[in-house]
């Protein structure tokens, strides 16, 4: 009986193990792991890993697309040649849900990953309540404050002309409580 085992390992630690540097003759290059973090109102997090050093960018929109080119935004190409990945997207509209794909490449090769469509939802700001500001209290009608009344105690005349009129206010027991004393000139008629 002849037992045969296989190992299968990402190919940039294949290569390794053999001696070579990267990603050389028929192996692709690989994205894996995708994932979204620090999603928040306006931002969120994007990592992913390769199975070699690579460049990092993402393509993202509202809606998803075959095509990387029809994404309506891209970041710009991060060249700093990782194996794991970190893009983080600013300016999002919150509470939208977002497609994307990542795209990892070695320069000066045809080695291209480019990832399936996933998607994130930007957070909800918080609902803010402002009570309403209360109206305004009515205005104070002029006269003695409640429980005093008026009582018109003298004119004086001159003539034609109302000189002085002396008001004096007493409280609901019909106390004395103040009195006072308006000198002007009107005409009477």
């Amino acid at each position: 009986m002849i037992l045969l085992v296989c190992l299968m390992l990402p190919a940039g630690r294949v290569m390794a193990a053999t001696g070579a540097t990267g990603i050389t003759g028929s192996v692709p290059l690989v994205t894996y792991e995708v994932s979204t973090s620090d999603i928040g109102y306006f931002t969120a997090t994007i990592s992913w890993k390769t199975n070699d050093a690579a460049t990092s960018q993402v393509f993202y929109d509202t809606k998803p697309h075959d095509d990387i080119a029809d994404y309506r935004f891209e970041t710009n190409e991060d060249t700093t040649l990782v194996s794991e990945h970190s893009v983080t997207l600013i300016r999002l509209r919150p509470r939208t849900t977002y497609h994307f794909r990542v795209r990892a490449a070695i320069p000066g090769t045809e080695f291209v990953a480019i990832s399936d469509d996933y998607t994130f939802t930007t957070l909800s700001p918080p609902v803010v309540v402002i009570p309403p500001v209360p109206p305004a209290p009515p205005p104070v009608p002029p006269g003695p404050p409640s429980g005093i009344h008026l009582v018109l105690e003298s004119v004086a005349a001159s003539g034609m002309f109302i000189k002085e009129v002396i008001i004096e206010f007493f409280n609901t027991a019909g106390n004395f409580v103040a009195n006072n004393l308006l000198s002007f000139s009107r005409s009477v008629r």
